[in-house]
């Protein structure tokens, strides 16, 4: 039995069927610091006005954006300017992506692929790479379809090729007895004499000896940060400010803590003996750094010149390894599990003085009858400072059960706020703006629904031969234009909805978060990070809450206000 043809007659306008197509066009740039190493004259800059040139050039392509990697890895595919590509992408602002050559997108072979023969076509996202001379439009699958896998398995074979390389260059200079190091260890400068050599600061040195000196002597790490910092002398960060190794204001005002003096203690640098490979890049794997065993690390004998003998070195290192192995062997006869309390404000809660945030720390007491766990939040700054800066410690459950209560007041004022706005909005005039936009919604809603069975229809005709090849596609890009018409026309009546519930009811995504975490029992991570952007915490009796929604709920609480509520 025939089937019965659905053709569809219709006009077309001009633009629709013979205008030209502009691609609005990213171009994406990637360089790793190896390339920028190897190749001198090929920069981002390079890069980025090469392939601009390239897009002026063309007219059917309009530049969109331009997303920059550098310093980033062809073998892995997450990378922050990538991301952001393909997130725009995905959302439907990109219709064509330039790269200057397959290699820029990426050197692993599988995911390159994928990404060019299956994700670019799935969104409709034409590629082209220029110096390949390669574009997804106009490629012919019986060339393309083999020259472009061949190119990504050599970019890949390329860059294991150059990780090796790298890897045996560092190695060998490691054996060679050159250091290579991106900064200088404190008590030494760079030797301006020689190239990867070192010479004794002069001005720092003294500090170095005085340190290991106090520790074997018996003071601990703070009490010795304590009482540089009470002295006013410049400690690692600041001393490399003034000897021009540090550009950024920021360290012209750093302190002595703890975690430096500990660091010095367990360096061996200060025998004159150079430690390297302590961490090690493997570029291929896409693993940045790896701290390495001290059996794997190379030690350079007499390297330079020691700021402390190696009995002193020794001295110190068999003290700190005495306190560390007791306290291990202790928790170990003790029986005592480790203390793996959640802490609810940990990346939120700041010390009010140095705008630093507070670091978390764990204690274990036990006594004849039971186990007790406790933890702490500690501005370690302030516990390495002199005695003129105030000590920020304080009990977790202490603070943690304060906030709750603030978090539950904060709930309780937008309660009351949205409790009079409810009674403001019971007005004919908001129902019947609520029933205008469900309306116009519905409306929309439908036409695209009957557009999609529509074309289902089209294609079936198609397939059937009612139509021709041109005649299928011209009517199909009509109801294309439409559709994208309709989202388009979605969206502004979202935007202006969203717009009118605020002014009516506040916004949606503060009211649904009230809502759900209202009469809340115990305070979770989760409810902390709904409403608490930070916690500036200046000692006991003091603190500064700032809330996600402050704005929101102010805003809220102003509309109100002007309605006379």
């Amino acid at each position: 039995m025939a089937r019965k043809s659905r053709k569809v007659t219709m006009t077309v306008s001009d633009q629709a069927s013979g205008a030209q197509k502009v691609y609005r066009t990213a171009i994406y740039v990637r360089l790793s610091y190896e390339d920028e190493r190897k190749i001198q004259q090929e920069t981002v800059e390079n890069q980025v006005a090469f392939l601009k040139a390239f897009v002026e050039a063309e007219s059917e392509l309009s530049l969109y954006d331009k997303y920059v990697d550098r310093g980033e890895t062809g073998t892995s595919f997450n990378r922050p300017e990538f991301n952001r590509m393909i997130n725009d992408m995905k959302a439907g602002k990109l219709d064509c992506i330039v790269v200057k050559d397959l290699s820029r997108l990426g050197r692993n072979y599988l995911e390159t692929g994928d990404y060019i023969e299956k994700i670019f076509p799935f969104f409709g996202v034409r590629f082209i790479a220029v110096t390949d001379d390669y574009d997804s439009l106009t490629a012919e699958p019986s060339e393309d379809g083999l020259i472009v896998p061949l190119k990504n398995l050599i970019n890949e074979a390329y860059a294991k090729d150059i990780s090796k390389k790298i890897r045996s260059s560092i190695d060998n200079m490691y054996r060679d007895g050159i250091m290579v190091a991106s900064s200088i260890a404190y008590g030494y400068l760079k030797d301006p004499d020689g190239d990867h050599q070192i010479m004794i600061d002069e001005v720092a040195a003294p500090i170095i000896r005085r340190i290991f000196d106090e520790y074997i002597g018996g003071k601990g790490f703070c009490t010795i940060a304590r009482e540089l910092n009470a002295e006013g002398i410049s400690c690692p960060g600041e001393r490399r400010f003034e000897t021009g190794h540090r550009k950024k204001r920021k360290y012209e005002k750093s302190r002595w803590q703890g975690r430096t003096i500990t660091y010095i203690l367990t360096n061996p640098i200060y025998t004159g003996d150079l430690e390297m490979g302590k961490l090690k890049t493997d570029l291929c794997k896409g693993i940045k750094a790896e701290v390495q065993k001290k059996e794997d690390r190379v030690v350079v004998k007499d390297h330079h010149e020691a700021i402390i003998t190696h009995e002193t070195f020794e001295k110190a290192r068999k003290i700190y390894e005495l306190k560390r192995n007791q306290y291990i062997e202790a928790r170990a006869r003790s029986g005592v599990k480790r203390n793996n309390r959640e802490f609810l404000l940990a990346g939120v809660l700041f010390c009010g003085d140095c705008k630093r945030r507070m670091t978390t720390h764990r204690r274990t007491y036990q006594n004849k009858s039971s186990v007790t766990y406790r933890g702490y939040y500690v501005c370690t700054r302030s516990t390495s400072y002199g005695s003129e800066d105030r000590r920020k410690d304080t009990i977790a459950d202490v603070l943690e059960d304060t906030v709750a209560v603030l978090i539950r007041r904060h709930i309780e004022v937008f309660m009351d706020v949205a409790g009079r706005m409810k009674a403001v909005n019971k007005t004919s005039e908001a129902s019947n703006r609520r029933k205008e936009f469900r309306k116009k919604e519905r409306t929309l809603l439908k036409r695209k629904e009957r557009i999609a069975n529509v074309l289902q229809g089209l294609y079936s005709d198609y397939a059937d031969g009612v139509f021709s090849e041109s005649e299928y596609l011209e009517v199909k890009k009509s109801y294309i234009i439409e559709v994208e018409e309709i989202e388009e026309a979605l969206g502004q009546l979202k935007a202006e909805e969203e717009t009118w519930h605020r002014e009516y009811e506040g916004d949606s995504e503060m009211c649904n978060t009230f809502h759900k975490y209202e009469g809340f029992e115990k305070l979770t991570k989760e409810i902390v990070n709904a409403f608490i952007k930070r916690i500036y915490y200046y000692g006991v009796g003091r603190m500064e809450v700032e809330y996600v929604f402050d704005d929101g709920l102010s805003t809220l609480t102003a509309i109100l206000e002007g309605r006379g509520a």
